[in-house]
């Protein structure tokens, strides 16, 4: 009955999906998860990791301390995924999410249909042996959904003891899937003699879809402690309890080259929580720093109710513009007295300025994709550069690891406007890849030169209905800056409320060597460009001062490939095909001039 059941909802998930123009799908591979499993393994294998034998009381957990697994000196498994992303306003920053994920990022079972238990979250065994009397209670946070996916009724949490006579776990309470709602706590008062020994042990564990990041369930503040009673729910802290918004509008990162003040927020917020069972007094601090040097440091009193999320707004941080690629990093600091926690009141915040474009945070809790009927299928992402730069790669975050079919290809584009359509740059044939390749993105190359200057759209034409599983960021809602077509009707703006995993790269500056101040020290010509590598050299010296001694030849990565003397000819024929810059170089090896160059046969 329960498979009948099951396979009703998957059919009217797929009708729903088969209507739809554009929709989301559970995330079917977590990059995240596999690379952490794997420095894991590796740091067991260095380290001999001595877990406690027995806890003694208090325990207490709210994942502020550990990233990806949760903290083995009080669980024994690493099942859960320890992120701030997942869930909506928790109690304190970190949460354990449940899902259809194991330990290394990869579905329980490899089948869609697939269902049962899925993560499990066991303490290490905790001494007990305590009488009835002392009123012992387990309570916890919990929240179905978040910025997951929902559970479905016949899906839920369990909560477990031990049973030391017999080893095996008992089930204590169980809640079923529901939509998302805040998160509630839950008291668990512990009175029979069958747990209060030493050795005792309590375990969370979801059943649901075991087919990837679905039915999500959340925890927060698991307390196991003594003397305590039913009303025993307010906790002695005040939390930083979500990530920092970006410095940037709109986006979450920018080409340093590409930066000036009209892209810096009016405001950045925080969200901090006052889980004191009284109003408190907290002093709220945010620090700005370039390097070393301090930009802005702002500290604050807040009054906060009992119970509640203040959404902290802060000044706009005036950011120098810089000569190369460049990090601002934000240090967000509340803090109370008689807080009990500290890990918790701290967060800090990098914000990235190198050669990209983008508006998600780096964390898909979701795939996008379109279903097309016969026509062909068009998406596409809109930015905009304040002046003219090379566009080298467009980055793809894909949240499935599969082998594409052979009619799963889509035609990487490039739009200059949409109505019109004005297509500046196809390349066809690609292919979805479903791996890692730098920091979860796959880097697609452009194999010709792009100039782009202002408006510009990215995205892909797909002449068959396959689901791409794009990644999609449900904390990142700029939904307003993506378009697609499915038919006759034209292009339509998302209705999806969060953001696609998808980054335009661009030739960095300090690849060439040159600020934008002197981007035009010296120019010269290199023919024929594009060309077989065999490339004359040819500049007026009667317009410079500085002669050229040496020629570096970089990749895109900034790597120097080849160092030659100084000549009017020079053959990089050895080189592999691809894109390259080509610096002139003074006697002191200062850089004088350098133009983008594309091998090409």
């Amino acid at each position: 009955m329960k498979n009948i059941f099951l396979f009703s909802l998957y059919f009217i998930a797929f009708v729903k999906i088969a209507n739809a123009q554009e929709s989301t799908k559970p995330i079917r591979y977590s990059y995240y998860l596999e690379r952490a499993n794997a420095e894991y393994l590796h740091k067991v294998n260095d380290l001999k990791t001595q877990l406690i034998d027995t806890l003694e009381l208090p325990f207490f957990d709210d994942f502020s301390d550990n990233e990806i697994y949760p903290n083995q000196q009080r669980w024994v498994d690493r099942n859960v995924f320890i992120n701030n992303n997942f869930s909506k306003q928790p109690p304190s920053k970190g949460v354990a999410t449940f899902d259809g994920f194991n330990e290394s990022g990869k579905p329980y079972v490899a089948s869609e249909f697939a269902y049962g238990v899925c993560d499990t979250l066991t303490s290490a065994p905790i001494n007990l042996k305590y009488a009835a009397s002392d009123s012992i209670y387990l309570s916890f946070f919990l929240q179905p959904q978040g910025n997951g996916r929902e559970p479905a009724v016949n899906d839920s949490l369990v909560l477990e003891f031990i049973n030391l006579n017999t080893g095996k776990f008992v089930k204590i309470a169980s809640w079923p899937g529901a939509k998302s709602y805040a998160f509630k706590q839950v008291m668990i008062p512990i009175r029979d003699t069958l747990y209060l020994k030493k050795g005792f042990q309590f375990r969370f564990k979801n059943k649901g879809s075991q087919f990837g990041a679905d039915d999500h369930w959340h925890i927060d503040y698991v307390r196991l402690n003594r003397f305590r009673n039913r009303n025993d729910t307010s906790i002695q802290d005040v939390s930083i309890n979500s990530n920092a918004t970006p410095l940037l509008k709109p986006y979450s990162a920018v080409p340093w080259n590409q930066f000036d003040a009209n892209l810096l927020a009016d405001n950045h917020f925080i969200n901090i929580k006052n889980n004191f069972g009284a109003s408190s007094n907290v002093d709220f601090t945010f620090t700005s720093y370039l390097g070393n040097t301090k930009l802005d440091s702002v500290t604050k009193g807040l009054f906060l109710a009992s119970g509640i999320t203040s959404n902290e707004e802060s000044k706009k941080v005036a950011i120098p513009i810089q000569t190369g690629p460049f990090n601002v990093l934000t240090t967000y600091k509340a803090s109370t007295t008689n807080d009990f926690i500290k890990l918790n009141d701290t967060l800090k915040a990098l914000q990235i300025f190198k050669d990209y474009y983008a508006y998600d945070d780096g964390t898909a809790e979701d795939g996008y994709g379109l279903t097309i009927n016969g026509s062909n299928g068009r998406f596409a992402y809109e930015f905009n550069t304040k002046n003219e730069d090379t566009l080298t790669h467009i980055q793809i975050h894909f949240t499935q690891k599969q082998v594409p079919l052979a009619n799963e290809i889509f035609t990487l584009t490039v739009w200059k406007s949409l109505t019109p359509e004005v297509i500046l740059y196809q390349k066809t044939s690609q292919e979805p890849l479903y791996v890692d390749s730098l920091n979860g993105f796959t880097t697609y190359e452009l194999d010709s030169v792009l100039k782009i200057n202002g408006t510009f759209y990215i995205g892909w034409v797909q002449a068959s209905n396959f689901f791409m599983n794009i990644g999609f960021d449900r904390n990142s809602v700029k939904s307003n800056f993506m378009f697609f077509k499915v038919n006759s009707t034209g292009w339509q703006q998302s209705a999806l409320a969060g953001t696609a995993m998808i980054r335009p790269v661009f030739a960095d500056r300090l690849t060439t060597g040159l600020s934008s101040t002197r981007k035009n020290r010296m120019e010269f010509k290199l023919y024929p460009n594009p060309g077989n590598g065999k490339l004359n050299v040819s500049i007026n010296t009667n317009l410079f001062d500085d002669t050229p001694r040496y020629i570096h030849i970089l990749n895109l990565q900034a790597q120097v490939v080849a160092e030659l003397p100084y000549e009017n000819n020079i053959d990089l024929s050895q080189l592999n095909n691809g894109m390259y810059i080509i610096q002139l170089l003074g006697k002191n090896k200062e850089i004088l001039g350098a133009q983008k160059y594309l091998k090409n046969e």
